[in-house]
């Protein structure tokens, strides 16, 4: 078994909410392409590769972490994770992780078939990984944000030459989305973003995507690539204490959202949103690394605020963050972030309902 070793620790509050809460290691085991109307939003579930698997080993695990999300966790779509590279932020390179660190398309083909032999959606998401693996502990200097190249069009000839091979596989497996980039805040309106884009689509003749940073969603309506069918990394600033009912959290929720306009929420899909069990944390859900004793209903609120708040603005889709693709469910790693077989999951087996509900109204 294959495993690689991650942290993610807090930018400064000036970039609060920015970056992916990584693994730590402690929990280790214009292609502006109209998004489809939907009855309800689609509740989705991030299934993190976090090195490049063996064949067989992805076979395994994927067909019992795949079976768990749609059984396990009643979703209807899974949105497959990997990581791809870039030698330094101002770089003008993005490829494969040296070593083996990156899932193949052929591997990204084997999830995707999976995938659909249980009835899920398929969402694809590259993360762009800046600098050595020994670096990647460190959001300051590894978070794909801060990525400023120095030829912005190679920069994007090169994210095109190493995504297309996985818009194939997209294509040749009637995948729902791909999430061409994701908080490229330095990069977020660029005029390179449309031959990009149309480039891109013509490979994979998929609706394509791209998933905001929090603050960039919330504040950079213009500052964006010219996608119709937007994304964000979703984790809002709160103020709420661990004692906080579910209306109170439901409410922060909403709050944060209700800069946004009407018409660009029913076009954005949640991509990532996660969460500690642990009290306090509401005012950091981002920092997977920060202590707190056990509190299981700071995730289920979380959770259900969410379901809530997606189905009250007819957001497009949620993707809760993440499972581990080599996690077990009937020995599943055992992490405050985590959802597997716990009070989390029962919030997200609920989700649907709401979701439904929500698309009545």
């Amino acid at each position: 078994m294959i495993k690689r070793s991650m942290a993610i620790l807090v930018l400064a509050a000036a970039l609060a909410g920015c970056g992916h809460p990584f693994i730590p290691a402690t929990a280790l085991k214009d292609a502006r392409i109209a998004s489809a109307p939907l009855s309800a939003p689609v509740l989705g579930v991030d299934l993190y590769a976090t090195t490049g698997y063996p064949m067989r080993e992805v076979t395994t695990y994927g067909t019992r972490t795949l079976g768990y999300i749609e059984h396990g966790l009643d979703a209807q779509s899974v949105g497959i994770i990997w990581d791809l590279c870039s030698p330094s932020r101002h770089s003008n390179v993005v490829k494969q992780c040296a070593g083996g660190l990156s899932l193949t398309p052929a591997a990204i083909g084997t999830l995707a078939k999976l995938a659909k032999s249980d009835h899920l959606s398929v969402q694809l998401r590259p993360i762009i990984r800046i600098g050595p693996p020994n670096g990647w502990n460190n959001a300051k200097v590894s978070w794909e944000g801060f990525i400023q190249p120095a030829n912005r069009t190679e920069w994007f000839a090169s994210l095109l030459a190493t995504e297309t091979p996985y818009l194939r596989i997209a294509k040749s497996y009637h995948v729902r989305q791909f999430i061409v980039g994701t908080e490229l805040l330095a990069l977020g309106y660029s005029l390179g973003w449309v031959p990009f884009l149309a480039k891109a689509h013509a490979v994979c003749g998929c609706q394509l995507s791209y998933a905001a940073n929090t603050n960039q969603y919330q504040t950079d309506s213009r500052n964006m690539p010219p996608v119709a069918a937007l994304g964000t990394d979703y984790y809002p600033q709160t103020t709420l204490p661990t004692s906080a009912s579910q209306a109170q959290v439901t409410n922060a929720w909403e709050a944060s959202l209700a800069g946004v306009s009407e018409s660009r929420l029913e076009h954005t899909s949640i991509d990532e949103v996660s969460i500690r069990a642990t009290a306090g944390a509401y005012d950091h859900s981002w920092n997977w690394n920060s202590p707190g004793r056990p509190d299981p209903q700071v995730q289920v609120r979380w959770f259900t605020a969410i379901c809530q708040t997606v189905a009250k603005y007819h957001m497009r889709a949620v993707y809760f963050y993440m499972m581990p693709l080599n996690d077990d469910p009937a020995n599943p790693t055992q992490y405050p972030a985590y959802f597997v077989k716990n009070a989390g999951s029962k919030a997200i087996m609920g989700c649907r309902k709401i979701l439904a509900a929500g698309a009545l109204r």
